[in-house]
């Protein structure tokens, strides 16, 4: 679901003209979460970056859960799940993925079911 929610960002954003990132990033800047959250999906992917930045992805991810946005959560606590630009923590990426869930975002609730699996909380 992420990547065809990042597909369809994508496509918007070519329509637009010009680098795709440029335009989330400059999105992010005027306090759009959703172009913060889909800024860090692009350094993640390292598409049109570079290559990959984790390390800013998380900031980015990081911002937009600060500021509200469930989807930030749920990928924040991705990268937190896997060890992705910070150390793994799985307390942390449960904290998140229950903040996110309850906040309203059901795919969170997957991640938060997946990783309650894994940790042997639940069958």
């Amino acid at each position: 679901m992420k990547r065809i929610l990042f597909a369809l960002l994508a496509v918007v954003a070519l329509l637009w003209g010009g680098k795709k990132i440029d335009k989330f990033k400059e999105l992010c800047a005027m306090n759009n979460m959703a172009g913060c959250v889909a800024a860090g999906w692009f350094y993640e992917a390292g598409i049109e970056v570079g290559r990959r930045n984790y390390t800013w992805a998380v900031a980015l991810f990081k911002r937009a859960c600060e500021n509200g946005n469930m989807e930030g959560c749920l990928s924040l606590g991705d990268m937190y799940e896997k060890g992705r630009g910070v150390p793994r923590n799985y307390d942390y990426a449960y904290a998140l993925y229950k903040y996110s869930c309850e906040g309203g975002f059901k795919r969170a609730c997957k991640f938060l079911a997946n990783l309650e699996t894994k940790l042997g909380l639940r069958n």
